[in-house]
């Protein structure tokens, strides 16, 4: 450790000596793969290495084919696992650049790791208060040593989470209470592969309940050295971080300075940083950092702890990010894959700024400003759009978020296959690629329709509603690679109906592979309606409901979600719960009591138009009618949750 000598250049694993190539073309795989399945039981790991390197890529591939049909339910199926493992890594592409920001460092107070010897003179040792030529400046900066022979063959893999929780005191007959704040967290090079704070309430004691990130820059490979700071010297591989607070100053004194402000802020950086040697996990350093701001501290100094031991393999959460953020590393030991992690509600519309709606000439600029308002960052795969420059336009679609004005509809969510093919709501389920991206699709129609020019509030309920799907497109993502990793024959709908999931949860994940979407367009014209809610004209407007294009936006959403509600199944009733309580739950955690009673008095008024004061002309009650009749229950059901009083 330390600045001084001139770092040597990476020397990246090196595969076992492969052995000579088979003379003839393999015409059984099932029973290649039993045979070194079979190997591999008997601890033959390195003979088992070098037969998978001498394989051709395609004969690799056929391989791993046949894995789950002949091992998925053998007794050697951990074997098969094992096998599929090896494979992966020998097929990995090569070339990739390894490109680490070189440093230098001094001081710091060494960390008792206790179990930090791997072998004999391989010891792995951690200082925290180090000081670095890249930016460490805070008392929690640290830095993780490996020293070994091997070390030009050895990485680091940093995984991280982070939690920001708002801390309330005891007041009145209010109990103290601790609430989990929703967070976005970026890596500047990785903006398309955000990940958020955790805050499902079991995340502090169960790993599996948290939003892991593999801690690199790169889209390739996702280990630390990928533009972080690492450094190899004569027998020594070194990393140095220096995270910086999850819950910044200025974000902090904003937090305080609101009505019912927290009394604390605890805020929380944590790490599972293993050394991995090829294919295999040798040692694994845990690092928890906690930040607790105050009113009168709102940048306060963070406290650090890190321990280390001996470790076989990264957690099956850990993996399951790796697979989705960088595939090509999806190698590593572990256990299965747990069930994936919904997202959180998104946040109510509080402003419809930046802009002048009016003064915006261009689709593209309506689209950003849109974007922004409705704060597209809350959801994956998209970036936080502004400036425009963010947005694709037109055909072929791309990851993130997408203009078309040729499209006929408001707007859709949809998949892009390993090909960069846009395949719509039809999950690709292809065991052997990638897992697919997210395109989400704004169409004219979400801002114009013939010579009618939407408002902004139009166009950020569609938008809210596409955000929703994403959700469940992720969602499904996350269902999906764990079919991918489970070593099964099964195709990806079979294997479903074998897994535990909610009915509300396995209808989006079959809406899906099947089509049906009845459950996924519920939910998102509820989200659409939810956001629409705050911009209804406070009193009820006979002259607006003469020309449905010229409804407002809440209404619109409202019909749509209507259509879908009135059209569900008995199978599908857990669906029509879910988005009445996504209606509740805005209404009594964000809505004035000046919008609920708002938002109470349109549907009344739409249930029964006859009975407005001055009375609608007869063709707008049949208009209106035509539409909301159909959905009586519906709109019971709605004005019964929203009159219903809130918990206090």
């Amino acid at each position: 450790m330390g600045g001084g000598s001139p770092p040597q250049a990476p020397t990246p694993p090196q595969p076992p000596k492969p052995s000579p190539a088979p003379s003839a073309p393999i015409s059984d795989f099932p029973g290649l793969a039993k045979k070194l399945a079979k190997q591999l039981k008997d601890k033959k790991d390195e003979d088992v290495r070098r037969a998978v390197s001498a394989l051709s890529p395609s004969d690799r591939v056929k391989l791993e084919a046949v894995l789950g049909a002949t091992l998925g339910k053998d007794r050697l199926k951990p074997q098969g696992i094992e096998l599929r493992r090896i494979i992966r890594f020998f097929q990995r592409p090569s070339g990739k650049t390894i490109t680490p920001t070189p440093f230098t460092m001094s001081g710091g107070t060494a960390v008792d790791l206790k179990n930090s010897k791997i072998a004999d003179g391989k010891v792995v040792s951690a200082k925290t208060g180090v000081k670095a030529s890249v930016g460490a400046k805070s008392k929690i900066a640290y830095a993780l040593t490996y020293t070994g022979s091997d070390a030009g063959e050895m990485k680091w893999l940093q995984m991280i989470w982070r939690d920001v929780t708002l801390n309330f005191p005891a007041s009145g007959k209010d109990k103290a209470r601790s609430v989990a704040f929703k967070k976005r967290f970026d890596h500047l090079a990785r903006q398309d592969m955000p990940y958020f704070a955790s805050t499902h309430p079991d995340h502090a004691k169960n790993g599996d309940k948290c939003r892991w990130q593999a801690d690199c820059v790169s889209v390739d490979e996702p280990f630390y050295e990928h533009g972080s700071p690492v450094k190899r010297l004569n027998g020594e591989l070194t990393m140095m971080d220096d995270p910086s607070p999850s819950m910044l100053a200025g974000e902090a004194s904003t937090i305080f300075g609101q009505a019912n402000a927290p009394e604390s802020i605890v805020a929380g950086f944590h790490a599972e940083t293993y050394l991995v040697h090829g294919l295999d996990v040798l040692y694994r350093v845990t690092i928890d950092i906690s930040w607790k701001l105050t009113k009168s501290a709102p940048g306060a100094e963070g406290t650090i702890k890190i321990s280390g031991a001996p470790a076989s393999e990264i957690t099956g959460a850990q993996r399951a990010r790796v697979a989705i953020e960088n595939p090509d590393t999806n190698f590593l030991p572990g256990p299965q894959m747990p069930a994936p992690l919904w997202g959180d509600d998104l946040d109510p519309i509080k402003d419809l700024a930046p802009g002048d709606w009016s003064s915006l000439t261009k689709d593209v600029e309506k689209v950003s400003s849109t974007a922004w308002a409705a704060n597209i960052g809350m959801v994956p795969y998209m970036k936080e759009v502004n400036p425009s420059d963010r947005i694709n336009l037109g055909k072929r679609y791309a990851k993130g978020l997408n203009y078309d004005g040729l499209m006929v509809v408001d707007g859709e969510t949809g998949f892009i296959d390993s090909t960069n093919k846009y395949t719509g709501a039809f999950i690709p389920t292809d065991r052997l690629t990638m897992p697919p991206n997210l395109a989400l699709v704004l169409g004219k129609p979400s801002l114009h329709v013939g010579k009618t020019d939407f408002p902004k509030e139009a166009a950020v309920g569609t938008l809210r509603h596409e955000m929703q799907h994403v959700q469940q497109a992720a969602y499904a993502i996350g269902w999906l690679v764990k079919w991918q990793d489970d070593l099964t024959a099964l195709n990806f709908e079979s294997w479903l109906k074998t897994q535990k999931l909610s009915t509300v949860d396995r209808l989006i994940v079959e809406g899906y592979i099947n089509n049906r979407l009845g459950t996924i367009e519920t939910l998102g014209w509820t989200e659409g309606l939810v956001a629409a809610i705050p911009f209804l004209p406070a009193a009820v407007d006979v002259s607006l409901l003469k020309v449905k294009e010229q409804w407002p936006t809440a209404l619109r959403e409202l019909r749509g979600a209507g259509d879908k509600y009135t059209a569900l199944t008995m199978r599908e009733a857990a669906v029509k719960s879910l988005a009445i309580h996504r209606i509740r739950r805005y209404l009594c955690g964000f809505a004035t009591n000046v919008q609920r009673d708002t938002f109470i008095l349109w549907v009344k008024a739409i249930m029964d138009p006859a009975k407005l004061t001055p009375e609608p002309d007869a063709e707008t009650i049949k208009l209106v009618k035509s539409f909301f009749d159909p959905q009586s229950q519906w709109l019971k059901d709605v004005l019964a949750i929203a009159q219903r009083p809130c918990p206090k």
